[in-house]
């Protein structure tokens, strides 16, 4: 299903957090940036991407994880998003 994503990112600390939601879930991802890629685990939700375009001002990349809730026993999907 189609849902929202909103990413943090800062170059100088290495670091990416973001939120991913799509009714009626809402995932917290964060991770470390090497270089263009970055990836990262956060309350067992792994993910994974690359930094595109000039002055890397897109991001994409995919998650997977397990147990939101008791509701979904796994998952995956993918997200993108462009610097605002």
């Amino acid at each position: 299903s189609q849902g929202t994503s909103r990413f943090d990112v800062d170059f100088g600390r290495k670091t990416i957090n973001g939120i991913v939601s799509t009714s009626p879930y809402t995932l917290n991802l964060s991770g470390n940036i090497d270089g263009a890629s970055f990836n990262g685990d956060k309350d067992g939700i792994s993910m994974k991407g690359n930094f595109y375009g000039p002055n890397a001002a897109e991001l994409g990349g995919v998650f997977k994880g397990s147990a939101i809730e008791g509701d979904i026993t796994n998952f995956t999907g993918s997200f993108g998003a462009k610097k605002q």
